[in-house]
């Protein structure tokens, strides 16, 4: 009840998800309900794009699913070119509670925290 309350709410949404198999098939799952919540609640709902987080390029499991969702929906729903990397910082930072920016400002998923925001700065 809560995501669908957030959903009605919001004037678009990020969708963000890991690249793996189940994460993948959760964002089929959320893309239902934003469809169904366009059509009972509200119509201009929009999507700003998918990011993957979490991404270890070195997985078929990654690569896979990256390509599975980009194929079945890359034509209606734009998806980020950046990624997020996977990595033992980022695990530390969310268990210390700080943000990467603090836990490892110079590392690889701060370089790409910065590289999304260029990029849906670009996108607005």
């Amino acid at each position: 009840m809560l995501s669908i309350n957030a959903l009605a709410a919001a004037d678009e949404v990020m969708i963000v998800t890991k690249a793996d198999f189940d994460s993948g098939k959760g964002v089929e799952d959320l893309l239902i309900s934003i469809a169904n919540i366009r059509k009972r609640i509200h119509p201009t709902l929009k999507i700003a794009g998918i990011l993957f987080t979490m991404v270890d390029m070195r997985t078929k499991d990654a690569k896979e699913t990256i390509e599975m969702l980009e194929a079945a929906y890359g034509s209606q729903i734009p998806f980020y070119q950046t990624k997020i990397p996977a990595s033992v910082r980022a695990r530390e930072a969310g268990k210390y509670r700080v943000s990467i920016f603090s836990h490892d400002p110079r590392g690889r998923v701060a370089a790409a925290y910065h590289e999304l925001a260029k990029e849906v700065l670009q996108n607005e």
